[in-house]
């Protein structure tokens, strides 16, 4: 899953505290191999999440969407570089226009 595969949802959850939806975007590349193609994986990626939201198919793959807040929640193991910041600033506002948020953290692997 990841960007190895843009066109699939990789995790999709009710979270606990928020009680939105929360549609999990993992990137695991490191930023140091081709940092364009990089940026363009998580652009073709992000834009499925949206097509999958605009589409209406995360209520038919997701029935307890319905009703929800829907964020779009990028997690990077590596630190993104700013031009990764600026593109999902871009790509938050896009999102906004379907009431989707988008929110990103970063969470190395333990065994790194």
């Amino acid at each position: 899953m990841g960007l190895d595969n843009i066109k699939v949802i990789d995790a999709i959850g009710i979270e606990k505290n928020s009680h939105c939806a929360i549609l999990s975007l993992f990137d695991s590349w490191d930023w140091d191999d081709d940092e364009p193609a990089h940026l363009l994986a998580i652009q073709d990626k992000f834009n499925s999440y949206l097509e999958f939201i605009e589409n209406g198919q995360i209520f038919e793959d997701y029935p307890p969407a319905r009703n929800k807040d829907l964020v779009i929640d990028v997690i990077f193991r590596f630190p993104p570089p700013s031009s990764a910041i600026n593109l999902l600033t871009l790509a938050s506002s896009v999102a906004s226009e379907l009431n989707v948020r988008v929110r990103h953290q970063t969470v190395p692997d333990a065994n790194s």
